[in-house]
């Protein structure tokens, strides 16, 4: 291992511990409040890593959270767009962030009986969970299969 990575490692590292920790935080707070924490976390987060790749990478985690503790919330669906809208312009830095975040807004859709909106999240995802499935092995084939399974399920209730 380089030292660049042990640098990467060590920053990856502190900003999950410091996302996490804004998550536990914010769990019962206000939407506007925790909108607010992860602004304030993320810029300190910002702060902490040392490159380009890095920022983004702090800026989707920021927003993954965000939409999650939103949806957990049945927050308004202007907001979860918004969010949503938010992440897609950042990109997804993998599949398994892309399919754990988009069942997750379905299932949101799915409890505010919007089963077109679920439907249009949950097909594209399927198909690009299809084709990891057909590339994968081992412990990532097992990732693929469950989001494959989820997919399955939801797309059953839309």
């Amino acid at each position: 291992m380089s030292a660049d990575e042990d640098i990467d490692d060590a920053e990856s590292a502190k900003v999950a511990y410091a996302l996490g920790k804004a998550a536990v935080a914010s769990f019962k707070s206000s939407l506007d409040d925790v909108t607010n924490i992860f602004n304030e976390v993320e810029a300190q987060c910002l702060r902490l890593v040392s490159s380009e790749k890095r920022r983004l990478e702090v800026r989707r985690r920021a927003a993954e959270w965000k939409i999650r503790l939103f949806c957990d919330r049945d927050a308004d669906v202007t907001q979860v767009r918004k969010l949503r809208e938010e992440i897609r312009v950042l990109g997804y830095s993998n599949i398994d962030s892309e399919a754990s975040t988009e069942i997750y807004v379905a299932q949101y859709y799915l409890r505010q009986g919007d089963r077109q909106r679920a439907k249009g999240i949950l097909e594209p995802l399927q198909k690009k969970v299809e084709f990891g499935l057909n590339h994968a092995e081992g412990e990532e084939l097992v990732c693929f299969l469950r989001y494959m399974d989820a997919c399955e399920k939801f797309l059953a209730r839309c």
